[in-house]
């Protein structure tokens, strides 16, 4: 909803100096203020803009592994409740207190995998639809995401260490089952 000209890319000829263009703007463009940047001055900006995203990417992604390690806790907890008598069971047939966390252990660290698995899938699909989207919003080039095999490894490994850290109380009360 703004009258005129709120934006002009210029692209250089070859072989022609970015100051001596910005200093002939300056003399025939007297009439409204404007601000000169280069592709440097712009990719700055966006680096400094980007650089407190991340950071807040970082404190959205510690909340989420807080909850999602306190939701894992619960549905374990939850259900072990309901399989107290399997788990009783496995007592009585013999199994000894380290069997059965053990095996709580075994369901978690399953489930850590899936789950990760399933994250760092959709995460990924979540990066490339992102690009896609900013590519549509302005002149703005993007490669594809940056999506290195560490960063998978990265990911699967907090997701498994993260349930399985919520798991070890649900795992320890279900060994104490008489």
């Amino acid at each position: 909803d703004q009258e005129g000209i709120s934006r002009v890319d210029i692209r250089l000829a070859d072989g022609a100096a970015p100051s001596a263009v910005i200093a002939a703007m300056e003399d025939r463009l007297l009439v409204e203020p404007y601000v000169a940047s280069t592709p440097g001055d712009l990719a700055a900006s966006l680096r400094s803009s980007t650089a407190d995203f991340q950071a807040m990417t970082a404190l959205i992604a510690a909340i989420a592994l807080f909850t999602g390690a306190f939701l894992i806790f619960n549905t374990l907890s939850m259900t072990l409740v309901e399989r107290a008598r399997e788990l009783g069971l496995l007592r009585a047939a013999g199994a000894t207190r380290g069997q059965v966390t053990g095996y709580v252990l075994r369901q978690a660290f399953l489930l850590g995998v899936v789950g990760s698995v399933v994250g760092v899938v959709l995460g990924s699909l979540l990066a490339v639809g992102m690009v896609a989207y900013v590519r549509t919003v302005g002149d703005v080039t993007l490669d594809g995401p940056s999506l290195p095999a560490s960063a998978f490894v990265a990911a699967m490994l907090v997701g498994v260490v993260v349930t399985l850290a919520a798991a070890i109380e649900p795992a320890r009360r279900a060994g104490s089952i008489s």
